[in-house]
């Protein structure tokens, strides 16, 4: 198998688009204090032309290891929305300390790749 065909099986296999996933940043729940992985986008906030709103993404799990395949978008915004349903895995609870990680980190998130690094961005992150 040569590299092109391991990266069409890795995209059918995870369900992710690889190029997605090398744009993003890992930050393990330590780091944010949150109760899971979240991943963002050090690209820039993800807004391409295509319509894609600026997001990050989150883990529905509370895994300390990285689920790829489990991960949610939640969008950037002064009121942050996402489809998942609270359930089994996560509450709303949970949902809602993201929503606030979000919020209070607003201007950052929206700089992140633009203006700012994610080592700035680390420094930064409430």
């Amino acid at each position: 198998m040569d590299y092109e065909e391991g990266i069409k099986l890795y995209e059918r296999t995870h369900k992710k688009n690889i190029n997605e996933i090398m744009a993003m940043t890992l930050l393990r729940k330590h780091e944010t204090g949150l109760p899971l992985n979240i991943w963002v986008y050090e690209g820039g906030p993800y807004n391409n032309k295509n319509g894609h709103l600026k997001r990050i993404n989150f883990q529905v799990n509370k895994s300390d290891h990285p689920d790829f395949n489990s991960m949610v978008p939640m969008f950037i915004s002064e009121n942050p929305t996402t489809n998942y349903k609270p359930g089994t895995e996560l509450s709303q609870y949970d949902i809602d300390l993201i929503k606030k990680f979000v919020i209070l980190n607003l201007d950052i998130l929206l700089k992140l790749g633009e203006n700012i690094g994610i080592i700035e961005f680390c420094k930064q992150m409430k």
